[in-house]
């Protein structure tokens, strides 16, 4: 009985080790990759890092047909293993070996709050191919957190970007099926069951409507690259501040009716050149940056056609006319400003007059109203 139970426990205690062991070694190979910049490897090595059309992801509708970059990033297999150091590799491949393994064992503190902050180990492989590739050189603090993603800001050769990182560990994603299954792009259907993958779709439709919306020249964040959960994007800000949401700026009364018509014809250009409808457009979506708005979170951007596009592109329209109104704004109404968004006009400048016509008609409105208010207010105290 004595033999037996000190089996027992040696056992017990070998195991536990082990454990400990592993959660180290994936500790320490988060800490490599995230505390300080990689090194870069040597200039023959590596493409230049303007040669952007070799390594993003999906850059046309040709590439997503022929899966020319393979699974889920910006980056193919043989280019990724030449990069990777031998140790990395194995470290890679014992962590992907121990995913099912331990799935079911429960996580300690540590490891919960990586996973809240985006940052699993896989993750950061990624972030460390991008370090490799020469895309960026070191990555920073988190500058904005949301219910899906995390953006931080990073280093380059050629100043700061944006790391968005959507998170790999939170079921948040249920609910979007309505803004990918009705999709052209996604005819071919989509993973509806591995949350990663699942993920990895909606961060390639965040880069991919970024491209377009960049393209199309209304002003968004440049896209640079894609690599499953990460995406890659031009840093809005200056000295190392990001600038601020719309829904925290302050302006005159003047400037918010001027921000009020830019912020139609990006709702127009967003339907009419990019023909896409945001979804989700409202205060917090857009970034003031260089006295001009930039939309942001376009991953629930559909295409014009969808089943749904009207509906969104209805409520986007309710949400900015309470916003702006809500600032002493003169707005449209939703069904005006919908026709003014969706009415097929020659040009850009016909569209200016034709917002001009709308807002000074509605001004012209507001002060018969209140004017009528007035009188209505006399006659009572008479």
């Amino acid at each position: 009985l004595f033999l037996f139970c000190q089996k027992l426990v040696v056992g017990y205690l070998c195991t536990a080790v082990g454990d400990w062991s592993e959660m180290e070694r994936s500790k320490n190979l988060a800490n490599l990759t995230l505390d300080s910049a990689m090194p870069v490897s040597p200039a023959g090595d590596q493409k230049p890092i303007d040669n952007l059309d070799v390594v993003c992801a999906h850059d046309d509708e040709e590439n997503d047909e022929n899966g020319t970059f393979g699974d889920g990033g910006v980056l193919p297999e043989d280019v990724e293993e030449s990069m990777l150091s031998k140790n990395m590799r194995q470290a890679l491949e014992i962590h992907e070996r121990n995913t099912d393994e331990n799935k079911h064992r429960i996580r300690d503190k540590q490891d919960r709050a990586t996973a809240e902050l985006a940052l699993d180990l896989r993750t950061c492989m990624n972030i460390f191919k991008l370090i490799q590739r020469g895309f960026i050189t070191a990555v920073h603090g988190c500058i904005s957190t949301g219910k899906e993603a995390n953006v931080y800001r990073a280093s380059s050769k050629h100043g700061d970007v944006a790391v968005k990182v959507y998170r790999t560990s939170v079921m948040t994603f249920k609910d979007r099926d309505r803004y990918i299954s009705s999709e052209y792009r996604y005819r071919h259907g989509y993973c509806r069951k591995n949350p990663r993958k699942k993920i990895q779709v909606w961060a390639e439709k965040e880069y991919r409507n970024l491209k377009r919306i960049d393209n199309g020249d209304i002003a968004c964040p440049t896209p640079l690259a894609q690599l499953e959960n990460v995406v890659l994007m031009q840093f809005l800000g200056e000295k190392e501040k990001p600038s601020p949401l719309l829904k925290d700026v302050k302006f005159s009364s003047v400037a918010w009716d001027y921000h009020y018509q830019e912020i139609c014809m990006i709702l127009r250009g967003l339907f009419n050149k990019c023909k896409l409808v945001h979804a989700d457009l409202s205060e917090y979506n857009i970034i003031f940056h260089n006295m001009h708005m930039f939309v942001i979170d376009v991953a629930q951007a559909v295409e014009r056609d969808d089943t749904y596009a009207l509906e969104f592109l209805r409520r986007d329209c309710k949400q900015l006319n309470k916003f702006f109104e809500k600032h002493g704004v003169t707005v449209l109404t939703v069904k005006e400003l919908f026709q003014f968004v969706t009415e097929p006009i020659a040009n850009e400048d016909e569209a200016y007059f034709k917002l001009a016509e709308l807002l000074e008609s509605r001004q012209n409105q507001k002060s018969l109203f209140d004017k009528d208010a007035a009188q209505e207010a006399v006659d009572e105290e008479v």
